[in-house]
């Protein structure tokens, strides 16, 4: 699969620098300026958020295409709890726990739907070119299931990727080290300190912002798939 991740297009409160999340903001004139820009030579399939300023964005881009536009709430952007319409200054290394602490959408939870949209759409469409327009936080959580580190996307900045999300998977753990392999079949040693509490073999991880996090979603698929394998041979 080739997957085309799309950030929406400008809103006014992008303009004044202030978190959106869940509030519903409208593009203005120079976002959809920026999505009319935009040209893609091939697409076979468009997914999209349901919030205005990501759905309108895709329908221009639509345009082109004529395909049928597919809502996802997986999509969503991150609820940022009570730090929605405010403008935040300054880097905070604990943005993310302090999200959780006021409101927001844990860190855990939205890993757990976008990482299971991505793995759907992988699975759905292997060698077509899929479309996905949506929102900053969704775009940085994409790119962790992607790669090791997250970038911040520009309004209409399209980003680029390959196949299926990465996962890694506890392979063995020896002593104090733990260690993990890749859906490519790479292997890597990892100190079982820098890994999340409880974790054990055949537990599935995701890196994100240099840390270690159990992949929630994938684990409970796994366990739901174990129970039913274990379920047909003592039946």
């Amino acid at each position: 699969m080739k997957l085309i991740f799309l950030r929406h297009g400008q809103t006014d409160w992008n303009a004044k620098g202030l978190i959106q999340g869940r509030t519903d903001v409208p593009l203005n004139d120079a976002g959809r300026a920026q999505a009319t820009a935009l040209e893609f030579e091939h697409i076979d399939a468009i997914y999209c958020s349901p919030m205005q300023r990501a759905r309108e964005t895709a329908e221009i881009v639509n345009r082109t295409f004529h395909l049928p536009l597919q809502t996802d709430e997986r999509l969503t952007e991150r609820d940022y709890g009570a730090f929605e319409g405010t403008d935040p200054r300054g880097d905070c290394p604990n943005w993310d726990e302090l999200i959780a602490q006021h409101g927001g959408e844990p860190l855990s939870e939205l890993h757990a739907r976008v990482s299971s949209f991505l793995r759907e759409i992988a699975s759905k469409h292997k060698n077509q070119t899929i479309l996905v327009v949506a929102h900053g936080g969704i775009g940085r959580m994409v790119q962790a299931c992607y790669r090791d580190e997250a970038q911040r996307l520009s309004h209409c900045e399209p980003l680029h990727l390959q196949g299926a999300p990465r996962q890694w998977i506890i392979d063995r753990i020896v002593e104090k080290i733990a260690v993990l392999e890749c859906r490519d079949e790479s292997l890597i040693e990892i100190p079982v300190e820098d890994l999340p509490k409880d974790i054990r073999e055949g537990s599935i991880l995701v890196r994100y912002n240099g840390a270690w996090r159990l992949d929630l979603q994938a684990e409970i698929e796994r366990r739901a798939k174990l129970k039913q394998l274990q379920d047909s041979i003592f039946i």
